[in-house]
């Protein structure tokens, strides 16, 4: 089973993958009333356009295809209950399990990050620690020592609520019913527990990389401007300076490992630092809701959106979460 680990320099506790798929489905389902095709009256006439008005923004030959092609019997006709129920359950579905992207003006939005950042605009911190826990955790988000109590209330707040599992019961082979810790009394204890294990908290995920790694590390050559982020598209000489740079990384002792990782984070991503001045306004991608996709002037709102991410340094709009690469989505 997958796990998002919780590190310090001298330490590292587990929280059970599983968790982050609940995670998700509390950011989520705080969202999901907003797309506005909740089923509570699947062919009104509200729903259905309310329906077209997204699928509309589909992009074609995407993982949304096959949503455009059920849409087009509807388009072509066949306006009756049944299909338009269908048509509902499919983009429903679609919604619930891609990262579907949206063409708006000249800009590309992921359905994903516009759905946790309805949740971080809509729910309270418990909702909103879940989104950036599950969102970020591949990609090393970090808790400051000053801030690692707050984020211990917070989850003890949800634990104490039922918002987040402590454990779980599952049935083995065998019958069995055996209770499961999910590790968040772990979690929480290292969070307080300054003396001991001081420093920033980064969270890291158990099928991406680690943490420390020197792909993040400060000594790794900046990746060159313009070139995809994938190692066959650097040149001979490029390739051969990240190795030199890696080889020299693991060459360090554990502690500078530590320091040149956050250093590298620190630089890279500041936006990763997840704190009590942050929580909300820090989002996935530029600032996109689903109330602005559904606004009567989106295309200035996304175009806006854009411009003030590009003015923080954070245009790409899966910078802050690509869920395509996770397996909980």
């Amino acid at each position: 089973m997958s796990k998002i680990y919780f590190h310090t320099l001298t330490h590292t506790v587990e929280l059970m993958g599983s968790e982050r798929g609940w995670l998700r489905a509390v950011a989520a389902n705080t969202a999901r009333p907003w797309w506005g095709l909740d089923g509570s009256i699947p062919t009104s006439e509200w729903t259905s356009h309310r329906a077209f008005d997204i699928i509309d923004m589909i992009t074609p030959g995407t993982c949304g295809q096959y949503v455009i092609d059920v849409a087009r019997s509807v388009r072509n006709g066949r306006y009756d209950d049944a299909t338009i129920k269908t048509l509902i359950d499919v983009l429903a579905t679609c919604l619930r399990v891609n990262d579907v992207p949206f063409r708006v003006g000249d800009h590309v939005v992921s359905s994903a990050n516009v759905e946790l950042n309805t949740a971080l605009a809509t729910g309270n911190d418990l909702v909103c620690l879940a989104a950036k826990i599950h969102g970020w955790c591949e990609i090393h988000p970090w808790f400051e020592e000053t801030d690692r109590a707050w984020c211990a209330d917070i989850i003890e707040r949800a634990l104490t609520a039922g918002v987040y599992r402590s454990g779980l019961w599952y049935t083995g082979h065998c019958g069995q019913r055996t209770w499961c810790e999910q590790g968040w009394t772990d979690v929480v204890a290292l969070l307080r527990d300054t003396t001991t294990h001081p420093g920033p908290v980064v969270l890291s995920y158990s099928i991406c990389d680690g943490f420390p790694n020197p792909d993040v590390a400060l000594t790794m050559p900046t990746w060159p401007n313009g070139i995809p982020k994938d190692w066959n598209a650097l040149t001979t000489v490029q390739q051969e300076e990240r190795r030199t740079a890696i080889t020299a990384w693991y060459n360090l002792p554990e502690s500078q490992q530590w320091e040149t990782a956050m250093d590298g984070i620190r630089r890279d991503q500041s936006w990763a630092n997840i704190g009590p001045t942050n929580l909300t306004t820090t989002t996935f991608g530029p600032p996109i809701t689903l109330f602005d996709l559904f606004h009567t002037d989106r295309v200035d709102r996304v175009h806006a959106a854009y411009a003030s991410a590009v003015v923080d340094g954070k245009a790409e709009d899966t910078a802050r979460n690509d869920p395509r690469r996770t397996g909980d989505r």
